[in-house]
């Protein structure tokens, strides 16, 4: 999947930082997930040192706040979570850059192990937006609150 470094994991984290101001959840999530897949290294291969820390990044992200982002999942820097709550990202979908996720976003798969949406940079979904299949939602693009997205959706230059 994806190797991670620690310039990588620096420049995720600084990323995420400013896209998330006073959203100390969202920090505390994100700082999580970058450290732990520091520790992966590889996300299909990862260390045994790195156990302990999926471990505790699935508990912090699923349990205590609710919201499933596994480790293995490839997320760009700046990913922002406005209200961040019931969010559920497949670990095979590969979500760009400064995307903006509300409560209640789903990108998953219709069948398991199915393909699963690639998220360009700068998209921006509304809450309980559901992204499934094997499909690519285009850099900038808005998706609506409540709107199930199945078929592509091409790319939205801001102005």
């Amino acid at each position: 999947m994806t190797r991670v470094s620690p310039t990588d994991a620096r420049r995720a984290i600084s990323a995420d930082w400013l896209a998330n101001r006073r959203a100390y959840k969202t920090r505390i999530i994100l700082l999580s997930l970058r450290v732990t897949q520091l520790f992966m290294g590889d996300t299909a291969n990862p260390r045994r040192i790195s156990y302990p820390f999926v471990a505790f990044h699935r508990f912090l992200s699923e349990w205590v706040f609710s919201m499933e982002i596994r480790p293995t999942t490839t997320i760009g820097p700046g990913l922002a979570f406005h209200h961040g709550f019931g969010i559920v990202v497949n670990p095979q979908a590969v979500v760009g850059a400064n995307v903006t996720l509300r409560n209640g976003v789903v990108i998953g798969n219709k069948v398991a192990g199915g393909p699963c949406p690639i998220i360009e940079d700068g998209v921006e979904f509304g809450a309980n937006a559901v992204v499934i299949g094997g499909i690519r939602i285009g850099q900038g693009a808005v998706v609506g609150a409540a709107a199930p997205v199945v078929p592509d959706v091409g790319p939205h230059p801001r102005r």
